[in-house]
Parts: structure tokens; C-alpha cells; sequence
């Protein structure tokens, strides 16, 4: 309620920015792009790296029930009886 008294007794303030309503070439603009691509590149980054960890477990788990190098000492998978 105390907003809205605020926003009617000065409306100037409700004018939007240069990055939301203005001028595209300003430097706050550009700034803003930048800035959202550098975090796309980010969150690109870490999925690739969790999608590159879940390959790797995925591997690992067909060597051990396959039976993998015989130096790491895995069993093989097939062999084992449940009682």
C-alpha cells in the first residue's frame, strides 16, 4: 500500500531503464549481454561436466558387471549367485 502511495505521488520513478526500454547500443546494455552470456557459458560448463561424470560412472559400471581389466581386480557380475 505504502508503495503504491509512493509510485502515484512520483510517477518519474516508474520510468524503465536504458536496458529495459531505451537505447540498445548503450554501454549498460551491452554490459547486460555480456554479462548473460558469460552465465550461459557457465551453466553450459558445469551440465557438460555432470553429463561428462555421468558417462564416466556409466562406463565404469558396464566394465565392473562385464568384468573389466583383470589388474583391477573386478568381479565379474555374471558369476555371482544370490542365495
Amino acid at each position: 500500500m505504502i508503495t503504491a502511495m509512493f509510485l502515484a505521488a512520483w510517477p518519474s520513478k516508474l520510468v524503465a531503464c536504458a536496458v529495459c526500454f531505451g537505447d540498445p547500443n548503450s554501454s549498460m546494455t551491452q554490459g547486460m549481454n555480456v554479462g548473460i552470456i558469460a552465465l550461459l557459458m557457465v551453466s553450459g560448463m558445469v551440465l557438460s561436466a555432470i553429463g561428462v561424470f555421468f558417462f564416466y560412472l556409466f562406463k565404469r559400471s558396464k566394465m565392473f558387471i562385464i568384468g573389466g581389466p583383470k589388474e583391477l581386480g573386478i568381479l565379474r557380475m555374471k558369476n555371482v549367485r544370490i542365495p
